[in-house]
C-alpha cells in the first residue's frame, strides 16, 4: 500500500527531503538553461560570422544593380549633355565594381551545414 511518503518521517527528514527535491529542480533548470545558452551562442556565432557578411555582400550586389538600372534610364533621356552622359557611364562603372566587390565578399564567407534552430 502506498501511503504518504512523508507520513513516517520526522519534521527534520521532511525538510531535508523537500530541500533535496528543490535542489534537484534548480539543478535541472540550470542545466537546461546552460544547454540552451550554449546552443544560442553557436547560432549567434554562425549568424555573425557566416550569414551576416554574405548578406552584406548580396546587399552590395543589389545596390549596384539598382544604380545601374537608374543610370541606364538616365542615359535614355534625349536631352543629356556629354558631361552628364559621361557621369552616368562613370556611375555604371562604379556600380559594376561594387557588384564585383559584393560577389567577392559573398564567396569569401565560410559555409556551414544548415542546422535546425
Amino acid at each position: 500500500m502506498v501511503n504518504n511518503v512523508f507520513k513516517d518521517q520526522s519534521l527534520r527528514g521532511r525538510i531535508k527531503t523537500a530541500f533535496n527535491f528543490m535542489g534537484a529542480l534548480v539543478l535541472i533548470v540550470a542545466l537546461v538553461g546552460n544547454i540552451s545558452t550554449i546552443r544560442l551562442s553557436g547560432n549567434i556565432d554562425t549568424l555573425s560570422n557566416n550569414s551576416l557578411p554574405s548578406l552584406v555582400g548580396l546587399w552590395k550586389v543589389n545596390e549596384g544593380q539598382t544604380q545601374i538600372e537608374s543610370s541606364e534610364r538616365a542615359l535614355l533621356v534625349a536631352g543629356l549633355t556629354a558631361p552628364e552622359r559621361q557621369a552616368e557611364l562613370e556611375r555604371i562603372k562604379k556600380a559594376w565594381n561594387q557588384i564585383d566587390e559584393g560577389f567577392k565578399q559573398y564567396e569569401a564567407t565560410p559555409r556551414t551545414e544548415c542546422d535546425s534552430l
